[in-house]
């Protein structure tokens, strides 16, 4: 569910999420058979640049260099061709992405709104912005002479859009899935003309995929500001290509 509203608000995530697993190999031209892949990934950060919650004069967001930060995480994926007309796909994610002895900056101010100054709240080991834990994603295939039919299902684990790991300011995690349908006629004089629907959002999930937020202490109560991009419910598009 999303948690508010959303407002135009520019903020820059302060690092990059560990690659999203990659694609589901495609299907082979037997009628059987299976792969596997797993692999580990080992990212050490020195002096990584993150934004910290300071602000210049001007009310610009900063970023310092961090001295030590990282990422670790397994990437596995399968495939399996149950048969010619049928195959099944699924990859996974599972990561780690921290900042270690991280300190936060927060604005704060009087009950009057006058500028104090910023005050800094050490956390120790933190989460590295816009990093999710677990990403996953299952792909059913199913295809029959000219008709084809792809059924996508990701997951998306929870996410925090600032290095405080701050509940308050962070995505839920998310399940959405896609169904892409299409038929396929051959065409003599032009080669082939294929007929396609794409069926987003199947179930009509409501989620946020982005979102941004900031802190600020005021009267000496902490204030948090979160901000949400609602994505579209379900939604159907159709489409004709034509081949020459």
């Amino acid at each position: 569910m999303c948690r508010s509203p959303w407002r135009r608000r520019s903020l820059r995530a302060a690092t990059s999420p560990i690659p999203r697993t990659g694609s589901i190999p495609p299907r082979s031209g037997c009628t059987t058979g299976s792969s596997a892949i797993f692999s580990t990934t080992t990212v050490s950060y020195k002096d990584q640049l993150v934004a910290t919650g300071e602000l210049s004069d001007t009310g610009q967001e900063l970023s310092r260099n961090i001295p030590d930060s990282y990422r670790r995480g397994i990437e596995l994926s399968a495939s399996l061709n149950i048969a010619r007309w049928f195959s099944l796909g699924a990859n996974a994610t599972l990561s780690q992405n921290r900042i270690e002895n991280y300190t936060e900056y927060v604005s704060e101010y009087d009950a009057d709104w006058n500028y104090l100054g910023e005050k800094e709240l050490y956390l120790g080991t933190s989460t590295l912005s816009y990093s999710p834990s677990v990403i996953a994603g299952v792909l059913l295939d199913f295809h029959v002479k000219g008709f084809s039919a792809l059924l996508h299902t990701q997951y998306v684990g929870k996410q925090y859009f600032t290095n405080g790991r701050n509940d308050a300011l962070s995505l839920d995690d998310y399940c959405v899935t896609n169904l892409n349908l299409g038929y396929e006629l051959a065409a003599s004089k032009i080669g082939s003309v294929r007929f396609g629907v794409q069926i987003n959002n199947l179930f009509n999930t409501e989620y946020c995929n982005n979102g941004y937020g900031y802190s600020s202490i005021v009267g000496g109560v902490r204030e948090d500001s979160a901000f949400y991009f609602p994505q579209a419910m379900f939604n159907v598009l159709a489409n004709v290509t034509v081949r020459f």
